[in-house]
């Protein structure tokens, strides 16, 4: 199925995996067959625009998901990078069908429905979030969203700068 590596020296290996960012990788399985899956989705500003989309820093002209999935032209950048037609197409599809996502440079998602979105983020297991640069999210919902954060376990949030959340449910 379907595997997308648009970064330069990034790397793909599975089912439904996109690499968007330099030397990023992607392994493993998308969740949701269907292509159903609804993101979360900040706004912000004036025309409240969309600028997060499952904590990937986004810009685009849409001010809803519904708007950006049916015109993923209006995705003009990822992590303040600009990006192709194939990466925008690349992303919305992804998200959608809970795919691995690497979209920080040198970020790693493995497993299924992970998304690594900051330089040299990690998201290993099942539906982790690295979000922050150096981050780390392994084993199931845990999100990493501090600077050089750790999340390990099931459930956990490690939002400070160099703060880590292990076990389950921890904050």
């Amino acid at each position: 199925y379907r595997n997308i590596a648009t970064g330069d020296n990034s790397t793909i290996v599975g089912s439904r995996n996109s690499a968007i960012a330099q030397a990023a990788t992607a392994m493993g399985s998308s969740t949701n067959a269907d292509g159903k899956r609804n993101p979360k989705i900040t706004t912000t500003g004036i025309n409240a625009t969309i600028d997060s989309i499952d904590g990937i820093a986004v810009t685009t002209t849409a001010i809803n998901w519904a708007e950006l999935k049916a015109d993923p032209t209006k995705l003009l950048t990822i992590n303040g990078a600009e990006v192709s037609t194939e990466q925008q197409v690349a992303l919305i599809n992804s998200v959608v069908y809970g795919d691995n996502i690497a979209a920080g440079v040198a970020s790693n998602a493995v497993g299924s429905q992970n998304t690594a979105s900051n330089t040299v983020s990690s998201a290993l297991g099942y539906n982790n979030k690295a979000t922050a640069w150096a981050s780390n999210a392994i084993g199931a919902n845990n999100s990493a969203s501090g600077f050089a954060s750790n999340a390990l376990g099931m459930g956990n949030s490690a939002s400070g700068d160099e703060s880590n959340a292990i076990g389950a449910g921890n904050t």
